[in-house]
């Protein structure tokens, strides 16, 4: 398992080429292994895009297994591709499985917020 340690914010919040269809939301979900190795628990969904989303929970999850994210009115397998420590949790990031490729017109998740015109140099203020 790779965990990386990250600061409080995220430090390309400011400096980064967003994916095209990439949005930021504040969603609960379940998540839960396919393999039974955790516990289902409600999760933070943070980041959504067609293929793939970041989730911000309480316990870790090894590269490689297969979740199964789940909301009403959602369902989707995921596979995490990376799992990075916070301050008091873990920042989930996976892949859509089997296909899956999400779209607003499919599901929306709460406080969706689409990521378009982020500034390239810091904002005023900002350290």
């Amino acid at each position: 398992m790779r965990l990386t340690l990250v600061p409080f914010y995220r430090q390309g919040i400011f400096n980064f080429e967003p994916m095209p269809e990439h949005f930021f939301c504040s969603q609960m979900v379940r998540v839960k292994p396919k393999d039974g190795t955790h516990p289902a628990e409600t999760v933070l969904l943070e980041e959504i895009s067609p293929q793939a989303m970041a989730l911000s929970g309480g316990a870790p999850f090894q590269e490689g297994v297969a979740l199964l994210v789940a909301a009403d009115g959602f369902a989707a397998q995921l596979t995490v591709s990376q799992c990075e420590v916070r301050e008091d949790s873990y920042v989930i990031r996976g892949d859509f499985g089997g296909g899956y490729r999400w779209s607003p017109q499919n599901w929306t998740p709460a406080h969706l917020y689409e990521v378009k015109d982020v500034p390239k140099t810091k904002a005023a203020g900002a350290s």
